[in-house]
């Protein structure tokens, strides 16, 4: 015990991950933090409010081991991949980014885009991570107008409301060609991926289509979209002008094998 408050004294205070071993070797636990020497400090103060769980991982704690990262987010990204890789005992959440969800373009034909909590090597395509669940629903109710994927799971046999309400294509029906819905697809990524120029210049003309034609209440349910969606551009030129002022750019290897993950700002 006293090993380990020593050891605790000469932590960074910066983002890092952390992992308790017993004593016979065994890691027991992985976790994170935006402060590592205030978190892991926190596991041997007595008024730390430990539950029975945190009270039995203190006392078989024998050793510590941390690596200090240069965000939370890098933290994340490290404690999920050695989950994963290690399978600690007192890990009991596993593959999930816990409070992150991301949005999740699948690797299948006439893909079902949709929100999830777990990175899986299944060569899917994953945005964000995103603040919150209301958030990156919020998101994807104001791009589903406007690229249509369906919501089905699996692919029904028969149309439903969402195609009558203009929110999905009807693949089900072959009302498109798997060659058109892919195109609207890629145009999605593109703009989950950085470059919302092509997607939103069809919404801004649309917009003024309804307005030429004096369909002014379509106009306006446009109007706020592209204003929902707006925030999207203004965090992408942040993160563009970020990426041109680093000196250089870490790449985790191995964090989730076989996917494509873009990490976006928020």
């Amino acid at each position: 015990m006293d090993e380990l408050r020593d050891a605790i004294k000469a932590l960074p205070n910066r983002p890092g991950v952390y992992q308790f071993f017993d004593a016979r070797g065994r890691l027991l636990y992985v976790g994170k933090s935006v402060n590592l020497r205030q978190r892991v400090g926190s596991y041997f103060r007595a008024d730390g409010g430990h539950s029975a769980r945190t009270a039995r991982l203190r006392d078989e704690a024998a050793r510590l081991e941390t690596i200090a990262c240069g965000s939370e987010l890098e933290a994340l990204l490290v404690e999920n991949r050695l989950i994963k890789q290690r399978q600690p005992l007192y890990n009991i959440v596993g593959r999930r980014y816990r409070h992150y969800p991301f949005i999740k373009i699948p690797a299948e034909a006439f893909a079902r885009v949709h929100l999830t909590y777990e990175l899986v090597a299944d060569g899917g395509r994953y945005f964000g991570p995103f603040p919150g669940e209301f958030r990156a629903r919020e998101a994807l109710e104001a791009m589903r107008p406007l690229f249509r994927w369906r919501s089905c799971q699996p692919l029904a046999r028969q149309v439903c409301i969402e195609h009558a309400i203009g929110r999905c294509q009807a693949p089900c029906i072959g009302l498109v060609d798997a060659a058109a819905y892919e195109a609207d697809i890629a145009e999605l990524a593109e703009f989950l991926g950085g470059n919302p120029a092509r997607a939103m210049a069809r919404l801004e003309g649309e917009m003024h289509q309804a307005a030429a034609e004096l369909a002014f209440e379509r106009a306006g349910v446009l109007r706020d979209r592209i204003a929902l969606l707006q925030p999207w551009l203004a965090r992408q030129a942040t993160l563009q002008r970020a990426v041109s002022e680093l000196d250089a750019l870490v790449v985790l290897p191995g964090s989730v094998p076989g996917t494509t993950l873009w990490l976006l700002i928020r």
